[in-house]
């Protein structure tokens, strides 16, 4: 999801004629693992929560760079995706 988003925001800027020094995204999510270890069934297994953190150093006041930044999981496809709880399928690749 971060590298989605970072790219949505990284093009949303191009095409604003902003210029991206350099870019690094972050996430932390909150998870209980009780529920990922299978140890309690009535604990999801997945997060409750992921929040993701972006510094930019570009040429462009914050204010703009607030407006970029929020493009970026409006126009990501994986953001997208995930917020959709689009059905997954897993299968072995015979």
């Amino acid at each position: 999801m971060a590298a989605c988003v970072t790219t949505s925001i990284v093009y949303h800027a191009a095409a604003k004629g902003i210029t991206i020094r350099s870019m690094e995204s972050r996430l932390k999510g909150d998870i209980d693992l009780h529920g990922f270890l299978g140890m309690r069934d009535e604990v999801p297994r997945g997060y409750k929560e992921i929040r993701m953190f972006v510094t930019i150093d570009a040429d462009a006041p914050a204010e703009q760079l607030e407006e970029i930044v929020q493009l970026g999981p409006g126009y990501s496809p994986v953001f997208d995706t995930l917020n959709r709880a689009v059905p997954v399928k897993v299968e072995l690749d015979k």
